[in-house]
């Protein structure tokens, strides 16, 4: 949830960590269980709606079941890198360095 809210606002992730934690801490510890509750039962059905999307969607459902069993491996440069996570320190650093570019000429 802290990077979800860092895509959204400015600032950190794990401060987003650290406030999403010490926020749910303060509910249940403050919050009625029977408020509290309600609010969960709730939330908990927002998530049915990832599951509505899948049948919504058009999806190759043969196409999903053979990648999900038998995967599709390349044993290329680019693909190995991903295991030492070269590939995803890279893209994340010229991400922020895009964004950083981006916030700077609309200054």
């Amino acid at each position: 949830m802290g990077a979800t809210a860092q895509l959204l606002l400015p600032g950190k992730d794990w401060i987003y960590v650290v406030a999403f934690g010490v926020v749910s801490l303060l509910l249940q510890i403050l919050v009625p269980y029977t408020t509290y509750v309600e609010y969960l039962k709730w939330l908990t059905l927002s998530l049915f709606a990832y599951v509505a999307t899948a049948f919504f969607v058009k999806i190759s459902w043969h196409a999903v079941v053979r990648a999900t069993v038998l995967p599709q491996l390349s044993w290329s440069k680019d693909y190995l890198k991903v295991f030492k996570g070269k590939a995803v320190k890279k893209a994340i650093k010229k991400a922020a360095r895009k964004q950083k570019l981006s916030s700077d000429d609309d200054s």
